[in-house]
């Protein structure tokens, strides 16, 4: 069910976004204030706690946001999720943005885990090399997992390319065990 209003909360943001042609810079604002929100504790209590009534809230929120450099349309979404009890939904609205956005621009979001640290030299070789196989150009977030080994996992969509050390141990690990 959050999913789902999550999603709607996201379509009306773009849509009104859309309006101003400030897609973009809404979420720029969104990530900001999450951002807020991932560094004050206070602030978080505050906005999620039941101690506190709507109107508290909403007059504390307000007294932020006018401090922060948002778009109007963006300090009044957040308000509104405020006024609804539906700020715990802010990092799902921000998933179905992203994913809005990337289909809107014929973006692809990918996730590349590898075991340590890729240098930008090799985010970009990899980077280029999927956009190749898949056609399309991709919106790339890199990870780390020692549980890889080597190599990387590049996750795309329903797409799955896995050229870690850790599949090809176990692949060779399976022959091994059955005898070819």
């Amino acid at each position: 069910m959050s999913q789902i209003n999550a999603e709607r909360y996201s379509r009306a943001l773009i849509e009104l976004a859309a309006e101003e042609k400030k897609i973009a810079k809404s979420l720029e604002d969104l990530k900001g204030f999450l951002g807020l929100l991932k560094q004050s504790e206070l602030l978080e209590k505050v906005l999620h706690q039941k101690v506190f009534q709507r109107f508290e809230k909403q007059k504390v929120l307000e007294k932020i946001l006018d401090q922060m450099p948002f778009l109007g349309t963006t300090k009044n979404f957040i308000i509104h999720l405020a006024k609804k009890n539906r700020l715990h939904l802010l990092p799902q609205i921000m998933d179905c943005l992203e994913k809005e956005i990337a289909l809107r621009n014929d973006v692809e979001r990918a996730i590349v885990t590898s075991a340590q640290e890729l240098s930008l030299e090799e985010r970009g070789k990899i980077g280029k090399k999927l956009e190749t196989v898949i056609g399309k150009n991709l919106e790339i977030r890199y990870e780390t997992d020692p549980s890889v080994l080597g190599g990387f996992v590049a996750k795309m969509g329903n797409n799955l390319f896995d050229g870690s050390l850790k599949s090809q141990l176990s692949l060779l690990q399976k022959c091994l065990e059955s005898g070819k």
